[in-house]
């Protein structure tokens, strides 16, 4: 299968961004079986601890907090890098990142699903919205090329307060989606020190955590149909533009290469003039 790299990121703290990028490592690896290098751009490397913690999964965390320089394409160098040397030969690639304007927004561009968990406050969905609509208004022709898709989690949300959960300003974007909510978990420590929140003891956290990262699951089906789709139509393409190309010249007379070249040199010997002895005696040494 193609490798899908997803990108976990948002531009504050406190909306379960690790937590949630680490779960979803630790749920694809164990209940879909997937190879997952997790690499952690933040310099806390809250979700690579996190990770560190637990033993039984098939995981390879990666700690790499980025050095910003502003107006600098330096960062964006580095965490590029950064994605190609420690992505491996994984299946899924899963980064964390606190976005921040000191790294171009064409970095974006380098993922296949980005995931931006938000609360449902007022302030923070109209800031979600925005950096969504700003990325894509910069890079809406790569974006709609790459099919990229965003997947809008909410996220640390109290089971008793679904409402207002509507992102009306991304609804234009094709391949934005709202996910599922992420319930906020109460004495959260208590969970994730005893595992990934997908096998917890408490099945309204289990079953919550799962339904999430089933509909990302479907997300990188999608992704890998797409891929194989494009691969297969580019070969055929392929085999279409070389079939037209032997037709024209079966189209053509047959002439054999030789043939073509040797009555050009006969024509010109049969054109030159004789050469004789008195060719070679300069003309002021020849009898008038």
């Amino acid at each position: 299968m193609p490798q899908i790299k997803i990108l976990v990121t948002n531009q504050k703290g406190g909306v379960g961004k690790s937590t949630l990028s680490a779960n979803l490592a630790g749920y694809l690896s164990l209940e879909k079986k997937l190879s997952v290098s997790f690499i952690d751009f933040d310099k806390q490397s809250t979700s690579y601890n996190l990770i560190k913690k637990y033993s039984d999964h098939q995981i390879a965390p990666h700690k790499a907090g980025l050095i910003y320089q502003q107006n600098s394409n330096l960062t964006l160098l580095e965490a590029r890098s950064i994605m190609r040397t420690r992505s491996g030969q994984s299946d899924v690639v899963i980064a964390d990142l606190t976005w921040t304007f000191g790294l171009p927004d064409t970095f974006l561009l380098d993922f296949d699903i980005v995931i931006v968990p938000s609360s449902n406050s007022v302030v923070e969905v109209a800031s979600t919205e925005i950096f969504l609509l700003e990325y894509y208004q910069k890079n809406s022709i790569k974006f709609n090329l790459k099919r990229q898709y965003v997947i809008v989690t909410p996220s640390r949300i109290d089971a008793d307060n679904l409402s207002n959960l509507e992102f009306e300003g991304l609804r234009f974007i094709e391949t934005c989606s709202v996910g599922p909510v992420v319930y906020r978990i109460p004495h959260i420590n208590e969970f994730i020190t005893k595992g990934f929140l997908c096998h917890s003891d408490n099945p309204v956290v289990s079953e919550n955590f799962l339904e999430f990262g089933d509909f990302v699951y479907q997300k990188i089906e999608q992704k890998i149909t797409e891929s194989q789709e494009s691969k297969r139509v580019e070969i055929v393409n392929k085999s279409v533009d070389r079939q037209n190309y032997e037709n024209y010249f079966k189209g053509l007379p047959q002439v054999d290469a030789a043939s073509r070249v040797r009555p050009v040199i006969a024509s010109s010997i049969e054109k030159a003039p004789k050469s004789t002895l008195l060719d070679l005696i300069p003309a002021f040494l020849r009898k008038k």
